[in-house]
């Protein structure tokens, strides 16, 4: 299984959401998302620990969970942009993958 992270950071340089995607065969692949919101304090190892737990969560039950609901509200921008993109979950199994995701696979596959 193969699996990557990357953050979305916030004007300060904080990373206040960690991507968490991972495949487990060629097409299968499942996201997890972990947010701070406007009050938290960043922890990468924290971000990565949820993120995994949720893609892992995904893969296993082949389902989307952990709508974003009203957390929306204490989304940094840069957040809300990112969900515009991959929609509204969480724990996404066989998500919309946004550009540079697709590119993390397409390298590992060359």
């Amino acid at each position: 299984m193969k699996e990557f992270y990357y953050y979305i950071r916030d004007k300060r340089n904080r990373p206040m959401m960690t991507v968490c995607v991972i495949e487990k065969e060629a097409g299968v692949v499942a996201k997890g998302v972990a947010l701070c919101s406007k009050s938290d304090i960043p922890c990468k190892k924290v971000g990565r620990k949820i993120a995994k737990e949720r893609a892992v969560y995904a893969m296993i039950n082949s389902k989307d969970s952990c709508a974003i609901g009203d957390y929306r509200g204490r989304l940094q921008l840069e957040s809300y942009l990112y969900f515009g993109q991959t929609g509204p979950f969480k724990s996404s199994f066989l998500p919309i993958l946004t550009d540079y995701e697709q590119s993390l696979f397409d390298f590992e596959r060359k």
